[in-house]
């Protein structure tokens, strides 16, 4: 399975974003060539059943999907351009999900860019960056990001994949050969 998330600005309607302009006329998948590729990787040295992205979007857009599950950033992001109307349903209690944010110690190091990395990454949890994720849909891990962001999401009691008994199990539960993924699929085609 492969899981792709898109930026801080959502799938975005432009051509390099990750969804290209998806949401523009005429409504069909303009695709993302980096994530082609990507695909196209993968594929050639094992099978890639599934791509799990929001490309979902599309036919609740045009009236022809029942129900939408995305991204809560992606819902906003959505409502703000009045491109979704419909009810926005938010569960709790709720897996919290965490984007992982790391410097490339082997690619900064042959490039020469540990500094702005380093400097991007602190800037990530300063309040003015907090702020634009708030904005944007995302909710804030700092104090000051929190306080900034109350009132703006609804209240979410939530847990980890611990409460699963960790990645490994939740792995061999749901997501090998032949688990709950494979059956809900096998009995949706």
């Amino acid at each position: 399975m492969l899981l792709a998330h898109c930026g801080p600005s959502g799938l975005g309607s432009e051509a390099g974003d990750p969804c290209g302009r998806d949401w523009k006329k005429p409504a069909c998948d303009w695709g993302d060539q980096d994530l082609a590729l990507a695909i196209r990787q993968i594929r050639r040295s094992r099978p890639l059943p599934l791509v799990a992205f929001g490309h979902m979007h599309h036919a609740l857009k045009r009236g022809q999907g029942d129900v939408l599950l995305n991204w809560e950033n992606e819902a906003v992001l959505a409502r703000k351009a009045g491109e979704f109307k419909g009810e926005v349903k938010v569960f709790s209690p709720n897996v919290l999900t965490e984007q992982p944010v790391a410097i490339v110690d082997k690619v900064v190091d042959k490039r020469g860019t540990r500094k702005v990395a380093q400097a991007f990454l602190t800037y990530l949890y300063t309040p003015t960056a907090q702020k634009i994720f708030v904005d944007k849909g995302f909710r804030p891990v700092t104090p000051e990001g929190k306080a900034y962001a109350r009132g703006k999401f609804p209240a979410v009691k939530t847990y980890t994949i611990e409460a699963f008994g960790g990645w490994p199990a939740v792995t061999s539960k749901f997501f090998r050969d032949g688990a709950i993924w494979d059956q809900i699929f096998r009995a949706s085609r």
